[in-house]
């Protein structure tokens, strides 16, 4: 009965096709009943629901692409960017997680959120959230552009590039055990912590999946490496935080996305946020929905980078007084709750798990729970060029993930090849105490 309600648990947990079936395994547990009794209570069950699970089966495998447990398949791993500081990055990912629970029913224990780098250490709304609702979090990762930080990593005074991208890896790593969706918040926009090489295309690619293109994934993980150097990456479906408006929202989409893409990192699309709701405002929800929407669907804008078509999954409106109330607990999961329920009404969070699905099998090559039927050939070869193509050209301080780099590759390692051989790096105390002292406004 435990191993029952353990699979459900994974599979279709608080499916609305499936209470009967739960409960009984619940009561069954709890008055232990007789083998006979089970059987009749089961069946009784199971029967009343077999048509509306057959005929929902198509979603619920999309949704849930796990057979029995997550660690047969690599996580559907979504980082989310943005095109700016504050545009409501951790926002959406609240939105995501809640959505996630709420509507498609994936239980707390099979989602997690990590911020593998930040700039801010002060508690958000989302890490109040994921500890309300037992979702396991991360919100200060490996990470932090503490003041003094940026000039400290350029005199070699801190850890370098290879070192803070590997605990990137082994924290996004960690928090993604026996995980189906792992949620990747990012930090500013795009480019920040380049001057360290650990900007945010970095970052998402150390927050990859290693996998090999010959052995079984799960043989692979089980020592957490392969026997042999055909290692492959699935990076994290990027998704970007977009800012309201038409023309400027779309001109910085294309501006990030590309800094993404140049690394060889794929963007599946964005969210555009905090858009007025007033009909009568020329930048309005609906108005900027139109014009960006026709965007994106226009033919000779379609946005394709290793067979992924970027879309715009969704436009949400200006909600005032989502803010964190460090005095009320009961407040901050209302207040959590009522936008996750705005969210869910303007986002296609769907289409999102269906397009980062869609990636991963491009790197897999499991066409067994592919999104699109009949095009798993396709899909194969193009992750072959992709594979070779990151083989190639990705950047090489990601790559530490698995092989550590070359000394001239690394910014900080480079530095350090010129330092005496008796240097000491500095204590984060150390460096902030000596930038405060100096005047620094941050990292």
């Amino acid at each position: 009965t435990q191993c029952l309600l353990h699979y459900l648990n994974f599979r279709e947990a608080k499916n609305p096709y499936l209470p009967n079936l739960q409960n009984a395994l619940l009561q069954a547990l709890n008055n232990n009943f007789s083998s006979s009794s089970l059987q009749h209570i089961l069946t009784t069950s199971t029967s009343t629901s077999t048509s509306a699970i057959t005929q929902n089966n198509h979603v619920t495998n999309l949704l849930h692409p796990y057979t029995l447990s997550p660690s047969h398949h690599p996580p559907l791993r979504i980082f989310v960017a943005g095109d700016k500081s504050q545009v409501g990055k951790s926002s959406v990912c609240l939105g995501l997680i809640g959505t996630l629970i709420h509507k498609y029913h994936y239980p707390p224990s099979s989602i997690a959120y990590i911020k593998p780098a930040t700039q801010c250490e002060e508690t958000q709304l989302v890490t109040k959230y994921c500890e309300k609702l037992n979702v396991k979090a991360v919100p200060v990762g490996p990470i932090v552009y503490y003041k003094g930080f940026t000039r400290a990593f350029l005199s070699g005074e801190t850890e370098s590039t290879s070192i803070l991208l590997n605990k990137v890896k082994k924290a996004v790593d960690e928090i993604a055990s026996q995980k189906q969706v792992v949620i990747i918040d990012g930090v500013g926009y795009p480019s920040v912590g380049s001057i360290c090489g650990t900007d945010n295309a970095d970052v998402a690619l150390a927050c990859g999946d290693s996998y090999s293109s010959d052995d079984n994934y799960n043989d692979m993980h089980k020592d957490g490496i392969s026997n042999n150097n055909r290692n492959r990456t699935i990076p994290p479906a990027v998704l970007v935080v977009g800012k309201r408006g038409v023309g400027d929202a779309v001109d910085s989409y294309n501006l990030n996305a590309v800094y993404f893409r140049q690394k060889h990192v794929p963007v599946i699309g964005a969210i555009f946020n905090r858009l007025p709701i007033e009909k009568d405002n020329f930048y309005s929800l609906e108005n900027c929905k139109k014009a960006i929407t026709t965007y994106f669907n226009n033919k000779h804008n379609q946005l394709v980078y290793g067979g992924i078509h970027e879309e715009a999954f969704g436009f949400v409106p200006e909600i005032k007084g989502l803010s964190l109330d460090t005095n009320n607990d009961d407040d901050n999961v209302d207040a959590a709750n009522a936008f996750v329920e705005v969210f869910d009404e303007h986002v296609d969070v769907k289409k999102i798990l269906e397009k980062a699905l869609e990636l991963r099998n491009l790197y897999v090559g499991n066409h067994k729970d592919n999104v699109n039927d009949g095009c798993a050939g396709p899909m194969r070869k193009k992750a072959r060029l992709v594979d070779n193509e990151i083989d190639v050209k990705m950047s090489t301080a990601t790559k530490t993930s698995m092989v550590e780099p070359p000394p001239s590759i690394s910014i900080h390692q480079k530095s350090n090849n010129f330092l005496p051989s008796n240097q000491i790096l500095l204590t984060r105390e150390e460096i902030e105490s000596a930038a405060k002292a100096q005047g620094a406004a941050g990292g």
